[in-house]
């Protein structure tokens, strides 16, 4: 299996990783209002908005690729991702437009959620991690966790990798891992989000 830095052009294969990987999350059943007849579709446009702010950023992508299918994939935010490029406000407003104001007002309540977890931006943010449910289990999650660190020690104006989870199961697995949680927060019945942070360390590579 290989580790790949991935580009705009991915932007498709990279929501489909997304979608696959998060079909059952609480937050994108959360946010989307639960299972739907139009779920699939929605939850495409969904993870669409989530790449496409990445790649309009020019901010790191990367993929896991097994025979030359891709089967995991991470997206980064960079320390003070600077001034917003107008094509995020046209994104921003296709998105909603797609799935309507409720889906929007209970996404900016898990934004609001989040906010005290992470007091300043001095930090890579781990933004999107998924493996395909075919590949879970093989460390690949770890790869792209690794390759994240290495990306904020080269920075230097990173101190390390922040994340969020809506699983509790999650959160020992990143404790595992080196993280601690910063924050915790229950958005509404049924759904809670951590906030976790681990610094930079000499040895943090792939």
């Amino acid at each position: 299996m290989r580790l790949v830095e991935l580009a705009s052009d991915d932007s498709a294969r990279i929501s489909e990783v997304l979608c696959r990987a998060f079909f059952d999350y609480p937050l994108m059943r959360f946010v989307l209002g639960g299972e739907g007849p139009g779920y699939a579709r929605e939850l495409r446009v969904l993870n669409d908005h989530f790449v496409m702010v990445r790649a309009i950023r020019e901010e790191p992508m990367f993929g896991i690729v097994e025979d030359e299918e891709l089967v995991g994939v991470s997206l980064l935010a960079l320390p003070d991702g600077g001034a917003s490029p107008p094509a995020l406000g046209a994104l921003w407003a296709k998105t909603w437009d797609a799935l309507g104001p409720e889906a929007r007002d209970r996404y900016l309540a898990v934004r609001s959620a989040r906010v005290p977890f992470f007091p300043d931006d001095r930090h890579v943010h781990l933004d999107m991690l998924g493996v395909v449910p075919s590949s879970q289990g093989q460390g690949l999650g770890r790869r792209l966790i690794r390759r994240a660190q290495s990306v904020s020690r080269a920075l230097p104006e990173s101190k390390g990798v922040s994340l969020t989870t809506e699983r509790l199961e999650n959160v020992a697995m990143y404790e595992r891992l080196g993280y601690e949680v910063l924050g915790h927060s229950r958005v509404a019945p049924g759904l809670a989000t951590w906030g976790l942070f681990r610094a930079d360390r000499p040895d943090d590579g792939e």
